[in-house]
């Protein structure tokens, strides 16, 4: 090499003598010859290097073949976003790297002779020592490693101290796959390199007892900055070591706070790339393993740009999107009005504010996410509308004041009926716009001047009486309100500008700005017709009159215990308004609620100011104990009607029956097994996801409709995460189904959801309610309000007629992330293969205690195929749509003890248009295909027996 670099010197200085003597020469040619020439010498040392690293590696892996060593790790070296390499640590040997390299290099690979040793093998032909025999690739005495060099462009090979010899010229162009490895394929069980020869050497692939764990594999931080990440190690014992490597800049210690548990201090270098922690552990004898922590470039950012509130108290969420820990803050000055209910921290994405009425002129804030070093990361301006009116007395010298919730009435309040055009305060200046009372209160129906009217309320929500000094209020006919003996009852609703409807048998009572009166309509009003406005009357003493929130609980009841769930049952009285929400929270720490640290269930919203509400409570762990308490927010009355808290029961405690089985922690998942909340169901796939500590899923998230919660799962894969959507029946929140949805894609890997005739009724449920799915980003989900476009329409995964018996759970089919584009002509149309699997599928509903599981999904080709829809947004378009069916049976204790299988894996093209049935696979060769592993509950010995055959249900 050095020999070459002096020949280009000599020549370089000789072209530089004629350019002194003549001044005309142009060098640049020169000049870029040499700096090619420098560009490929850099090239071929970075190949030598890395074969020599591969040749080390080679040996290792056939010491381990002859020393019957298993491979514990393998994790991949990538260069942006590309593999470029492994390392690959062992049970008992030293961790190892390869290069996937680019450069021509000399065809080593190793080959096992006909007595069963492996020896090195060179473009075709066996290597030969110096006397001639071929040499050994294993370790041992006589076991040698080839070492490479390049010099004077050519390669030259020698093993061990002995002589170099000249191979072919080194060359720096050349395909992936020239080198050393061409291919490193990872198994469940074993992991294949394949050589560029076409040599494979198989290792079995083994998860050890060792294992550390993470908060998070993925952490975001900032250029420059330090944080700690902690980790825990399973298996750990005294002896255990913990060694990190970083590189790139990085700066990485450990520090360890026990033999099992202890913290990564890590720095990131300013400017940064994102980049990632080796991790190394071992037992201190035979037993090493390696992960790796990335670590990527924090980032925030909110859904909406500016939060527009109105003049109403209330609450709002607030959607944002992190890969760092925060914290939320208002500006103290504004506490008094705008207050976070919840601090959330990394990860968590929906933020929950509440806000109080506001009773003068607009006013505006800001919410702040900081970083851990104080740092604002986000702000989001928050703007509250003035409010619609001045509380001022409309007629009279008492003080009233407007009311705008129905939890603010109650049996005895004086009130007064007010109308304006919206927008417009209601004051004294508008004495028509009042109900009033007198001699003559209408002649033909026009409203005379008077006094206004004080009503007393009598009766319950829903069931008022109007009463006067003259009698009740009454409708009679479409237009006369009048009073008399016999009382009407009107039930009173607000929306939420606080405008009221008046409602009886007759119609609706509003104010005719025309011929100003007050009248009762049986048709909606016209531009011309306002709502009621309902002031209440204060008493003279006006400051701190009324009541602060407040409730009396009875004791909280657990019945119905079983394995896996219970009813929670509560009783109240003396509430100061009908609570707005009401409901449960459980933990399994006794500590859980100190710590903030549990989960909830809301119970179906009350409507008396005392009274039981009721919750049935699924996918408990069975032989554990809960720690229970109620939970009602409730508003006070009067000068206090702005304020609400949330007010919390005693704590009881309970423990669930066992299965049979030794009970699990929710935070170790089993191998193979999914043991989070809803992820335990028998058709759910496995995934490894990221729970925080202390809780089954990740976050909630509420869904239009009662009772309807979304639960999400946070996965290890940047850009997915897995949904459960449930719906309210009765008294109980019901499971519709669980799916894998990839952010690129813009669609579910997967989707998996039970089958019973419970679901399925006539069809006269479809809701064609088309939308955004609530649980997803919605910057995430394609706009399919109409269809895709390009000859693709929208596939359900989940087909709307397996949910027509229940409105709600037909809805939550309509989400967008429910759907994939599928061949509008040769798939997912009448009498092609989809649309024929999903009859069928309706067609094999079990009954009695049999169960139907499914799994739905699509794979893609490579690269992937996407198209743009008619709304622009980018969809990946599968190449295969398949289908899996598990049907099991159950005995009366609820144990399964039979179970059978078959998939459908079809093309999403023109062959779809052939019979679904020529489609039929085993689930194993369509979890080969996937990559997933399917009905990950099932007992492993029903599971495999039906996933490995073809029975047609």
């Amino acid at each position: 090499m050095k020999s070459e670099m002096r020949r280009w010197f000599l020549l370089l200085c000789a072209v530089l003598g004629l350019v002194a003597c003549s001044g005309q020469f142009d060098d640049s040619e020169i000049q870029q010859q040499l700096q090619d020439h420098e560009n490929r010498i850099a090239q071929l040392e970075k190949a030598c290097k890395e074969m020599n690293t591969n040749l080390t590696a080679l040996q290792a892996f056939v010491d381990a073949l002859q020393k019957e060593d298993v491979v514990t790790g393998i994790v991949p070296i990538k260069q942006e976003e590309e593999i470029v390499g492994y390392t690959v640590t062992f049970l008992k040997g030293e961790p190892v790297t390869i290069h996937l390299g680019t450069a021509h290099t000399p065809q080593i690979s190793v080959k096992k002779d006909t007595d069963g040793t492996y020896y090195w093998y060179l473009d075709g032909n066996w290597l030969l020592d110096e006397e001639g025999h071929k040499v050994k690739a294993q370790g041992g005495e006589d076991g040698l490693t080839p070492e490479l060099k390049i010099e004077g462009g050519f390669w030259y090979v020698r093993y061990g101290a002995g002589e170099w010899t000249k191979l072919g010229a080194a060359t720096a162009e050349g395909n992936a796959g020239d080198s050393l490895f061409k291919e490193v394929q990872i198994g469940t069980d074993e992991v294949t390199f394949v050589l560029a020869d076409g040599e494979t050497l198989v290792l079995p692939l083994k998860n050890v007892r060792l294992v550390i764990h993470f908060a998070d594999q993925t952490v975001g931080i900032l250029p420059g900055q330090t944080l700690k990440v902690d980790y825990t190690i399973e298996g750990a014992a005294e002896g255990t070591l913990v060694k990190a490597l970083a590189q790139n800049g990085w700066k990485v210690k450990v520090h360890p706070t026990s033999f099992d548990a202890g913290e990564l201090v890590v720095t990131a270098p300013d400017p940064m790339e994102n980049d990632e922690i080796l991790v190394f552990v071992s037992d201190g004898r035979s037993c090493t393993i390696m992960t790796a922590v990335d670590f990527v470039k924090g980032t925030v950012r909110s859904a909406v740009e500016k939060m527009e509130l109105t003049a109403a108290a209330g609450t709002f969420s607030l959607t944002v999107e992190s890969n760092l820990e925060y914290v939320v803050e208002v500006p103290e000055a504004d506490q008094i009005w705008l207050q976070p209910l919840m601090t959330k921290s990394m990860k968590e994405e929906v933020l929950n504010f509440s806000y109080q009425e506001n009773k003068g002129a607009a006013r505006s804030s800001q919410i702040v996410l900081k970083n851990v070093k104080g740092e604002v990361m986000l702000t989001v301006p928050v703007a509250q509308k003035a409010a619609s009116e001045t509380p001022v007395p409309p007629v009279g010298e008492k003080k009233w004041t407007r009311v705008i919730r129905e939890s603010d009435l109650m049996a005895g309040d004086v009130i007064r009926l007010a109308c304006s055009p919206k927008g417009k305060v209601c004051s004294a200046q508008l004495e028509r716009g009042h109900f009033v009372s007198a001699d003559a209160v209408f002649s033909g129906n026009q409203m005379e001047d008077g006094e206004a009217l004080d009503l007393t309320l009598e009766g319950t929500p829903g069931a008022w009486v109007l009463a006067t000094a003259q009698g009740k209020l009454v409708a009679n006919g479409v237009k006369d309100v009048v009073y008399g003996e016999n009382p009407t009852l009107w039930k009173i609703q607000f929306e939420e500008d606080g405008a009221a409807d008046l409602r009886c048998n007759y119609g609706c009572m509003m104010y005719n700005s025309s011929a100003p009166r007050f009248t009762v309509y049986n048709t909606g009003a016209s531009n011309q017709m306002h709502k009621v406005e309902i002031y209440k009357k204060i008493e003279d003493a006006v400051i701190g009159n009324g009541q602060h929130p407040e409730i009396q609980f009875g004791k909280t009841t657990v019945a119905e215990v079983a394995k896996d769930g219970a009813r929670f049952s509560q009783q109240y009285n003396q509430a100061s308004t009908v609570p707005e929400k009401v409901g449960f929270h459980f933990t399994t720490d006794p500590d859980g609620f100190n710590k903030n640290v549990f989960d909830y269930v809301e119970a179906p919203k009350v409507q008396n100011q005392a009274g039981e509400f009721s919750q049935f409570v699924s996918s408990l762990k069975p032989n554990t104990t809960y720690y229970v308490r109620a939970y009602a927010k409730v508003y006070g009355t009067g000068d206090f009607s702005a304020e609400n808290k949330t007010l919390l029961s005693s704590v009881v405690s309970f423990k669930t029956l066992s299965d049979g089985s030794q009970p699990v922690d929710p935070q170790v998942p089993q191998e193979g097994k999914n043991i989070h909340g809803h992820l335990t169901n028998y058709e759910i796939p496995y995934a490894e996801v990221n729970i925080p500590a202390g809780h089954q899923y990740s976050s909630t998230v509420s869904e239009r409709g009662g009772g309807s919660n979304a639960y999400i799962y946070e996965t290890q894969a940047e850009g997915q995460r897995i949904v459960t959507h449930t719906f309210q029946k009765g008294n109980d929140v019901c499971r519709n189904y669980t799916f894998l949805y990839d952010y690129e894609k813009k669609l579910p890997l997967w989707l998996a959801y039970h089958m019973n005739r419970g679901y399925c009724g006539s069809g006269g449920n479809r809701t064609n309610a088309w939308g955004y799915d609530p649980a997803v980003p919605q910057q995430h989900q394609p706009n399919l309000s109409s269809s895709y476009g390009s000859g693709y329409n929208r596939g359900h995964m989940l087909a709307s007629h397996a949910r027509s018996a229940i409105t709600e759970a037909n809805r939550q089919a309509f989400y967008y992330t429910n759907m994939t584009p599928q061949d509008e002509r040769n798939l997912n149309t009448g009498g092609c293969s989809w649309n024929e699997l999903e009859d069928h599928e309706m067609s094999i509903l079990p009954s009695g205690r049999d169960t139907l599981y499914v799994v739905t999904g699509c794979t893609f080709d490579t690269p992937v195929k996407y198209i743009t829809s008619k709304k622009g947004d980018r969809c990946a378009v599968p190449k295969e749509c398949y289908k899996c069916f598990m049907m099991c049976s159950f005995d009366t204790n609820g144990k399964m003890i039979s179970a059978k299988g078959i998939g459908y894996l079809m093309p999403n093209n023109k062959d779809g248009r052939n019979p679904y049935s020529q489609f039929a696979r085993t689930i194993d060769e369509i979890e080969a295909i996937t990559g997933f592993n399917f009905f990950a509950n099932v007992p492993d010995d029903l599971q495999n027996a039906a996933e490995s055959k073809k029975t047609v249900l």
